[in-house]
């Protein structure tokens, strides 16, 4: 990482995880159970399997890249690549998220592969952030999601659309995913 403009220190080790795309989207997110989805508008039919993966089980490499500046799509992504990974997808998100909760540390986790365009053409991307249980049950969100049971004084993570200009915003952390096997 010598001559990188990454802090060391916010770039996660990164962990193995096999994800199988054969799953569906809207019994994954009830499986998962600590995730608050707060928008309708994230589901299979806006945010759907990659073509190339469907169907499959793949073995991953998963790590967190924390910039600390905003930072054009482009250089990024590019950025992402030098070190032999791609953004991830919204369904690599979710299982990042079951198998490595909070490791993102409080900011907002982002798929740089989950990006939709809406009729209008605004474009948005999906992501993660931290919620705590006590600001969010009884507002809008159902708070039934973990094990049929409330669950106060809990941290959870919202999954929301974020508009997005074709810039990583300073406090966002992206997901990266290498391919293992």
């Amino acid at each position: 990482m010598k001559g990188s403009n990454l802090k060391e220190n916010r770039i996660s080790p990164g962990i193995e995880i096999c994800v199988d795309y054969s799953d569906d989207f809207n019994e994954m997110i009830k499986s998962l159970g600590q995730i608050i989805v707060s928008d309708n508008r994230i589901d299979s039919k806006h945010f759907p399997c990659p073509p190339q993966y469907c169907g499959k089980k793949i073995k991953i490499l998963a790590q967190t890249f924390y910039f600390g500046f905003d930072m054009d799509e482009k250089r990024t992504n590019n950025k992402i690549l030098e070190f032999g990974f791609r953004p991830a997808n919204l369904i690599e998100l979710l299982y990042f998220q079951t198998f490595n909760p909070r490791s993102f540390g409080g900011e907002i986790l982002v798929a740089g592969n989950a990006i939709w365009r809406d009729g209008l053409s605004n474009r948005f991307i999906a992501g993660l952030r931290p919620e705590d249980t006590n600001a969010v049950c009884g507002s809008s969100f159902n708070c039934d999601f973990i094990s049929g049971e409330k669950q106060k004084n809990k941290i959870v993570s919202k999954l929301f659309l974020s508009n997005y200009f074709h810039n990583y915003q300073s406090n966002w952390s992206i997901l990266g995913i290498k391919r293992l096997e």
